[in-house]
């Protein structure tokens, strides 16, 4: 979402710079980390610095943008030719699933005297519950420029069951690993569908029946959303859930948990089928109704296609865009709040 709004804020005439820390794997300083995303606007820089200290960042900026609580003390101490900073919070799953020093270390990040943009509900009710602040809630849209139905939801060519597959805790990797070991199990032999999985990151300890797809770019996940029956999310908690609703919008149907995000895009019944979390057996259960019953399959896909392309990527942009004109805009902060963020 961070590429999206940046290469949207592009194309309205900013000029957008993303910026990443060095990471330990990294061997390159400057060339962008994420490769695989394909900006259509020639305005935006997207490099990797040493650190993110001012003797590192070229240029000088009227907003700049902490994308994650990682980095708020990193940006705190930018001087003014930075301009006005705006924190845009995504990660909740760290603080739910976090030990007590880092629950403290993202509360103290919560009560930065800069505006605040979350993307989700239950990133909101979070602030508010630990920090008892409001924050701009920007929902996350998908760009149907990107992901669309190429192959009807009744196609033959879909033959494939997909997950999202990550290492953190959260994402719960493992539990759509056994749901689709039992789906192979249950299936009659004729029935056996192929499945893939695609994470940034190479995912050690697949089964070899599973192809794992590394960084694949958007035109390669539109295709495989697009060959895909079922898609399953197991997460444990999502702020919003990009796969889930990227796949809805290629005419897969979506299995989740209820993960908190999720109840962004779909309902259950209507244009997916939700289950507990943690619950292999149910996400199991779920892909197998899909499988053996096409009418409701083919419903709660087309349903979940059309809800996924309702909302446009351009409102979310002009709303993010709007709170960065605002932040831009000369301001006093109480001294009491910067005093506790300091």
């Amino acid at each position: 979402m961070v590429y999206e709004h940046a290469d949207r804020l592009a194309g309205k005439g900013h000029q957008a710079t993303l910026l990443h820390p060095h990471m330990a794997d990294q061997t390159v300083t400057g060339a962008d980390p994420h490769p695989w995303y394909r900006f259509r606007n020639r305005d935006v820089r997207s490099i990797v610095v040493p650190v993110l200290a001012e003797k590192s960042i070229p240029g000088h900026f009227d907003v700049v943008v902490a994308t994650s609580w990682q980095v708020i003390s990193a940006v705190h101490g930018l001087p003014a030719r930075f301009g006005r900073k705006v924190y845009f919070l995504q990660d909740h799953e760290s603080y739910l699933l976090g030990d007590p020093s880092i629950r403290e270390a993202m509360a103290r990040t919560f009560i930065v005297p800069w505006p605040l943009i979350v993307n989700s509900e239950p990133v909101q009710q979070l602030v508010a519950t630990v920090a008892g602040r409001d924050c701009h809630r920007i929902p996350c849209a998908i760009d149907t420029a990107a992901f669309r139905l190429d192959i009807p939801t009744d196609s033959t060519e879909r033959q494939l069951i997909g997950f999202p597959a990550r290492p953190e805790q959260a994402k719960r990797t493992e539990d759509a690993v056994t749901a689709v070991d039992l789906v192979r199990s249950r299936l009659d032999p004729g029935q056996q569908l192929d499945v893939w999985c695609f994470g940034s990151y190479p995912h050690a300890g697949l089964p070899g029946w599973i192809t794992h797809y590394s960084a694949p770019d958007d035109r390669e996940l539109r295709h495989l959303y697009n060959r895909t029956a079922v898609f399953i999310v197991p997460s444990l908690h999502e702020g919003f859930g990009l796969p889930g609703a990227e796949a809805m919008a290629c005419g897969a149907a979506l299995v989740s948990t209820r993960n908190g995000g999720v109840d962004a895009y779909a309902t259950h019944g209507e244009s997916a089928l939700l289950c507990l979390v943690k619950n292999p057996e149910a996400l199991a259960a779920a892909t197998i109704k899909l499988l053996t019953d096409p009418a409701l399959r083919h419903r709660l896909a087309r349903a979940g296609a059309s809800r996924a392309a309702s909302q446009r990527p351009a409102d979310a942009t002009e709303a993010f865009e709007a709170v960065l004109r605002q932040a831009a805009q000369p301001y006093r902060h109480p001294r009491s709040v910067a005093r506790r963020f300091r």
